[in-house]
């Protein structure tokens, strides 16, 4: 829902937002057998667009590969705060026995091990089918790979292809292997992600339940952040269903490094994944490199940007889970031009604001308190300078800076 400046004093119930003219300023894991008394673990869709696990609310922060490009190692991915995970290793190996057996068991098994070992490690997966068998159509080798792993209780979606337009898969053939997974196994939604050049969603329709929007903007100093709220919020709004939307945040350098200097930048990175955020996302997946391309690891300071950000995602779970029936997004104006975007949500009695500065120019913003007894709890401690006096709250949003708050009544 977008709003002009003079609805949000009356839209916001506690909250009205002013911005005051003049003060822009400047490995190994073994394979063990399914009981056949094990109980399948339940992923369905809440109405909002919430993943449910057993019942209960997941936000996926996800990662699409380990750092260090180990299938069974997922040290990086632990030691960054993700709670899901992924690996090519599946779409990219070769599904088809050289004997002519219509799927090779290896991969099969191997699949098992992978799931079975971040189980243990306390990691859900998205797991992605092998390319081969939806190029070729294979509907047999598809069902007998997502039978054979259905039951895993890592699985927590299926990944059935990303960039759908680029890898020349028609809408047609996506749509049935869709159909033939969920027929297969009706516990697990399906995932697609779709490039920033695929522009028409609606021809897509029927062939995803999560649709994932990967808007990839910086190249080196180049571009502008805020590419990606506006792109997920303009493919969500092609389609009139509600259906989970997730992020997939760029944190590949487009170039190769030079003398340490990594684009996108640690503040950029953080920037993004606050922008997908208020756009609506219900998942944050970051995409990097494969280490024999651009070794992340090797740029601390980008890697230590990600583990923050996690680290207050995981703190931020109960919000972005909350059920809210009419979570408020407002365009922030001045003198008629779009500056930032922030998110009004609701938990429980309390209003919590989410403001991401998607420019390279530091920004007043001004929050007007109603009159009685508040209490403000700043929930990100990044990138900003925050007052507070009078009945407002004063925030000095740095260059792509995010502010998080939570305001509630004192008893």
């Amino acid at each position: 829902m977008y709003s002009c400046v003079n609805r949000i004093y009356i839209k916001l119930l506690c909250l009205g937002v002013l911005v005051l003219p003049g003060i822009v300023l400047s490995q190994n894991s073994q394979s063990h057998n399914i009981s056949p008394l094990q109980t399948v673990e339940k992923v369905s869709v809440r109405s909002d667009g919430v993943l449910l696990v057993k019942g209960k609310p997941f936000y996926p922060f996800a990662a699409y590969r380990d750092p260090r490009d180990i299938l069974m190692d997922f040290r990086g991915v632990l030691d960054a705060g993700f709670n899901t995970t992924h690996s090519y290793y599946f779409e990219d190996r070769s599904s088809v026995h050289n004997g002519g057996i219509p799927i090779d068991q290896d991969i099969i098994i191997t699949a098992q091990q992978y799931l079975q070992a971040a189980h243990e490690n306390g990691l859900k997966v998205f797991q992605g089918i092998p390319r081969d068998m939806i190029k070729a159509r294979n509907i047999n080798a598809i069902r007998q790979y997502v039978e054979a792993l259905k039951l895993e209780p890592a699985l927590l979606v299926w990944y059935l292809l990303d960039e759908p337009s680029i890898r020349k898969v028609s809408p047609e053939i996506l749509r049935k292997i869709n159909h033939i997974v969920k027929v297969t196994d009706p516990n697990h939604p399906t995932f697609v992600v779709f490039s920033g050049k695929t522009r028409d969603l609606k021809v897509y329709k029927g062939s995803y339940d999560i649709a994932g929007f990967d808007p990839y903007p910086i190249r080196g100093k180049k571009g502008k952040v805020d590419v990606v709220r506006r792109i997920i919020e303009e493919r969500k709004n092609q389609i009139s269903d509600i259906f989970p939307v997730w992020h997939v945040v760029q944190a590949n350098d487009y170039r190769k490094p030079e003398n340490g200097i990594y684009y996108p930048t640690p503040d950029q990175i953080r920037c993004m994944v606050f922008l997908g955020i208020i756009a609506g996302a219900r998942g944050t997946c970051y995409y990097w490199w494969p280490s024999s391309t651009c070794d992340i690891l090797k740029f601390p300071n980008v890697w230590n940007a990600i583990q923050e950000t996690n680290y207050n995602l995981r703190n931020l779970e109960y919000i972005l889970t909350a059920k809210d029936s009419d979570p408020d997004v407002i365009l922030i104006q001045q003198k008629g031009e779009e500056i930032l975007p922030m998110l009004v949500r609701k938990w429980q009695d309390d209003q919590y604001a989410f403001i991401a500065n998607p420019s390279e120019r530091e920004i007043m913003v001004i929050l007007q308190l109603p009159t009685g007894l508040l209490e403000v709890q700043d929930l990100l401690m990044t990138n900003y300078d925050v007052y507070i006096s009078n009945g407002l709250i004063k925030i000095l949003l740095k260059p792509y800076g995010v502010y998080v708050a939570g305001i509630s009544y004192k008893l």
